[in-house]
């Protein structure tokens, strides 16, 4: 677990899935958004981005 500020995520994630660092603004995260990131024998694949599906309830008690 990771609990960081959007440039310092989006940095790991394109190191782990082999995107130069230039690219990094094409990525969008929302604020408490969930990134998920496996790491195995295969290599490194991106599990979940950019996921708020948690944030409902939230939406929803408003």
């Amino acid at each position: 677990i990771l609990v960081s500020h959007a440039f310092a995520i989006l940095s790991i994630i394109c190191k782990a899935i082999g995107l130069s660092l230039s690219h990094f603004r094409r990525l969008r995260l929302s604020t408490a958004s969930i990134s998920i990131l496996n790491f195995g024998k295969r290599g490194t694949s991106l599990a979940l981005f950019n996921d708020t599906c948690h944030l409902e309830f939230f939406e929803i008690a408003r």
